[in-house]
């Protein structure tokens, strides 16, 4: 079984060095334990991935098990939450349900975890370090654009309202912008944790009003939007050296590999557009030398 796929699927989390089941998902642990044996030859188990791995959940009667195990868990520990508004019928439709507790008790975790994290902020202050730039072309200075220095005011606006403040000190630095509720810096697994959160409600979203959807938003992480931010800068028709700046690069090579990635599927958009143009351009061109005669256009001799 993938590893790595039950990382990120929330089955497993990290334990010191090793890694352990998530209490809250032991149940559906179990059952993917049970399915995962198979008579199967293994080329059919290899065909049936390439079209979407089955999960446990699929099938009714261990969703409603899993999310019946999940009420449980949470009742023990006193946490609020509510799907009554939600129909329990399918599967699509019990899975949407779990991913809503899911969803309060990774907050609930999320809050007992930064409270923690302040109680030990000494502790865990060595892990964090202000590192210079891997190369000479990383320092750079990256102009900002309108609506990033609204979303930075926007976020001293809300600190200063919840009096939220910078409680911490590394390598002789203090005032991060990005901290939590706390004071606390953020660290990138949880701003990934968010994001998967945010996906998997988008997601839930598109399934509720289309439980067969085919097109959902896949998994990304923090540095995947580096690479949105250059392909918009691509798009926008950025030079090239500017975006070779701006990222950082000390060799223009990377900077071209990935324009040339992003202008790939751009060359037929714009071949189209060009194709229009010089259609319209040579029909001009046709309909002048059809309307000469009947411009006004005199030959000697006309009165």
């Amino acid at each position: 079984m993938n590893m790595r796929y039950l990382r990120i699927s929330g089955i497993l989390q990290r334990k010191g060095r090793g890694l352990i089941i998530v209490p809250s998902k032991h149940v559906i642990a179990e059952a993917m334990a049970k399915q995962t044996a198979s008579d199967e030859p293994m080329i059919n188990v290899f065909k049936a991935l390439t079209i979407g791995a089955p999960l446990p959940t699929d099938n009714l009667e261990v969703a409603k098990r899993v999310l019946n195990d999940l009420m449980k868990q949470m009742k023990e520990r006193h946490i609020l939450f509510d799907i009554s508004d939600l129909p329990l019928t399918t599967p699509a439709e019990v899975n949407i349900a779990r991913r809503r507790l899911e969803e309060i008790l990774s907050k609930t975790n999320e809050i007992i975890y930064a409270a923690d994290q302040k109680n030990k902020w000494k502790e865990i202050s060595d892990y964090f370090n202000i590192h210079t730039p891997k190369t000479e072309a990383g320092r750079r200075s990256v102009p900002m654009l309108d609506f990033v220095k609204e979303a930075f005011l926007e976020e001293k606006r809300r600190q200063e309202e919840e009096g939220t403040k910078c409680l911490v000190r590394v390598d002789g630095y203090t005032d991060f912008i990005f901290i939590n509720r706390f004071g606390m810096l953020q660290h990138q697994s949880t701003l990934n944790k968010a994001i998967r959160r945010i996906t998997r409600e988008c997601n839930d979203a598109v399934l509720r009003k289309n439980p067969n959807a085919k097109v959902l938003l896949p998994h990304f992480s923090c540095h995947s939007l580096r690479h949105t931010f250059t392909t918009r800068m691509c798009e926008a028709g950025v030079n090239v050296k500017v975006i070779q700046d701006t990222l950082g690069h000390a060799d223009i090579s990377t900077t071209l590999n990935i324009y040339a990635d992003v202008t790939k599927d751009l060359k037929k958009a714009e071949f189209e557009g060009l194709d229009k143009w010089f259609a319209k351009s040579m029909g001009q061109k046709n309909g002048d030398k059809n309307t000469g005669p009947e411009t006004g256009d005199r030959e000697e001799g006309d009165s």
